[in-house]
């Protein structure tokens, strides 16, 4: 992910990324979904779904945020008390 380390716009987190946002991320690439997918192969992206992507933790410094990436899969959505309990112990 040296191209976005570059411009110093990995602010993402673990916040899944749109190919919008990745199109504007990668803004001099022509063949945005083919990098997209080079990126995945390297193992940079995670691919979650089609259109949907997550910085890898290597990359990152972060884990993948669960209930972020459930989240924009099937929006809207929330965590169930029993969920929320679970996670914070």
């Amino acid at each position: 992910m040296q191209i976005l380390q570059k411009r110093g716009q990995l602010n993402y987190g673990s916040v899944p990324i749109t190919t919008p946002v990745l199109a504007t991320e990668l803004g001099g690439y022509s063949a945005i979904l083919a990098k997209a997918a080079a990126l995945v192969k390297k193992g940079d992206l995670i691919r979650i779904k089609r259109g949907l992507y997550c910085l890898s933790p290597e990359v990152n410094g972060h884990e993948l945020n669960l209930p972020m990436i459930a989240n924009a899969l099937y929006a809207p959505s929330y965590l169930s008390f029993e969920s929320a309990l679970s996670f914070y112990g």
